[in-house]
């Protein structure tokens, strides 16, 4: 998986970068594509209600067949990647199980309908 960092009004550091990918090369292994690009944002924000250093991580994970997205602000950065993470590989699970068992409806169905068959 292909991890692209950007940053808006923040320094990116080599420990920050480190820290990223350490994060999100762990998410390949459910994705189960090579050539999926991961694209995380890291911003800086001060335009909100909140007073002081605001951060806001956006995660965009494309592969060939499917888009998933997240995005966290908090005030601590290390904690918003990690929260950011988290979110993105339990959406990945959710779309993953969600498409399995609709592939396990249909091959149900689609027996039903051959013994339906074969039976007459």
């Amino acid at each position: 998986m292909n991890i692209q960092i950007q940053s808006l009004n923040l320094e990116l550091t080599d420990a920050i970068a480190d820290f990223v990918y350490s994060k999100f090369s762990k998410t390949e292994r459910l994705v189960n594509e090579a050539d999926a690009l991961c694209n995380v944002d890291l911003e800086r924000t001060t335009h909100s209600q909140k007073q002081g250093e605001v951060y806001k991580v956006s995660v965009r994970i494309k592969t060939s067949k499917d888009l998933f997205q997240a995005e966290i602000v908090d005030e601590d950065l290390y904690a918003a990647i990690d929260i950011t993470k988290d979110t993105i590989e339990r959406v990945v699970v959710n779309e993953s199980g969600k498409r399995r068992s609709i592939f396990k409806k249909a091959a149900m169905r689609f027996k039903r309908l051959m013994r339906r068959n074969y039976e007459k």
